[in-house]
């Protein structure tokens, strides 16, 4: 009820406004969250130069079994000559979290360097070629924006916004298999300064604060 009673509905992603439509036929604008923090740290923190045959591979996030973090034992056995970086650790300990630890630990090519304070995890995303993301689902991840923010493509078994497909910000897998060739010298090795590019341009244009801001401005004005 309360759906039908607002002057406007805002959905952050296409995805949710075509659920709207469908589940309630409601129409909605469509509004990215903009993310200040990324453009900070992008600027204090340049991207490195880009080194795709010894690309370093970062992947944020919690270490659960649904964001299948064990992909990257795979991925490293694949590629020796690259360096995969880890950034959180479980919200809770257990059999899952400890044995992913245990064997990413014997690998030289994979750190894990657990849960890191926000204003350091810049020097993760500067120092990286590619963000990668192994998850089973999601919402819509501010590691994305981040990533876009320095330039870094994402391959991803997810794209809730669409945006890496429509944007050619990366790369969407479905395995291990497919990420693999995805990060590796036919992929990341060939599109990775285009992809770096997109994305670049993509978080400039949708989710900077001045973008985001100007199309707030442009609601609040058809609803005042």
């Amino acid at each position: 009820r309360g759906l039908h009673m607002a002057d406007c509905i805002v959905a952050q992603t296409d995805k949710q406004a075509e659920m709207l439509q469908a589940d309630f036929g409601l129409q909605s604008e469509i509004l990215r969250l903009p993310n200040a923090l990324a453009r900070e740290m992008a600027e204090e923190h340049p991207a490195s130069v880009r080194d795709y045959a010894h690309a370093r591979i970062l992947w944020v996030g919690r270490i659960d079994r649904n964001k299948r973090p064990h992909w990257l034992l795979d991925l490293a056995a694949a590629y020796p000559d690259y360096q995969f970086d880890v950034v959180g650790e479980a919200n809770v300990a257990g059999d899952y979290s400890a044995g992913f630890a245990e064997k990413a630990g014997n690998v030289e090519n994979i750190s894990v360097h657990g849960k890191v304070a926000r204003h350091e995890i810049a020097r993760f995303y500067r120092a990286a070629d590619l963000l990668c993301c192994t998850s089973e689902f999601e919402g819509f991840p501010a590691t994305f924006l981040e990533a876009w923010s320095f330039g870094l493509p994402v391959v991803s078994t997810v794209d809730p916004g669409g945006n890496i497909e429509k944007s050619k910000t990366g790369c969407i897998v479905s395995t291990v298999d497919e990420m693999c060739d995805a990060i590796g010298p036919q992929g990341l090795g060939v599109q990775g300064p285009a992809w770096s590019q997109n994305a670049r341009e993509l978080y400039e244009k949708e989710f900077s604060p001045d973008a985001c801001l100007a199309r707030f401005n442009d609601v609040l004005q058809k609803v005042a």
